[in-house]
């Protein structure tokens, strides 16, 4: 078949070239430069689907690309939402530290209201008792 199709390109070549200008050129010539033309046409043909592929790649790689970026800030986002987590959870350990340091402030105070009330009371209690033996042993 490319025995066959060498050959008619080499009778229309010939044939075009006998129209306008003879040409002589061996056999072996000839050959060779019906392949680059036959070679030259069937890429010509091929161009138009390989540029359609092309395109159809830079499309793929296009939403490849938008999916990494999206991807990308869904990472970002996640990333900050846990940064902001730790800075909620070290708020929160924070203000446990401060309100169990006020817990034990309040409940030393309390102690010692509780303490002075009951010294209070029970002096109270010692006075009131003596006062009143001796008024009643006077």
């Amino acid at each position: 078949m490319k025995k066959i199709t060498t050959l008619l390109l080499i009778i229309f070549f010939s044939v075009s070239a006998y129209s306008q200008k003879l040409v002589c050129m061996p056999d072996s010539v000839a050959r060779m430069l019906a392949e680059d033309l036959v070679s030259g046409d069937s890429a010509k043909m091929v161009l138009p689907f390989i540029e359609q592929e092309l395109s159809f790649t830079k499309r793929k790689l296009s939403l490849k690309d938008s999916v990494i970026y999206n991807d990308q800030i869904i990472q970002a986002n996640l990333k900050n939402q846990i940064s902001n987590e730790k800075k909620k959870s070290d708020d929160y350990i924070k203000m446990y530290t401060i309100c169990s340091d006020q817990y034990a402030s309040v409940a030393r105070k309390n102690k010692i209201l509780t303490f002075k009330s009951r010294f209070t009371s029970i002096l109270g209690i010692a006075l009131l008792g003596s006062l009143t033996t001796l008024y009643l042993t006077k």
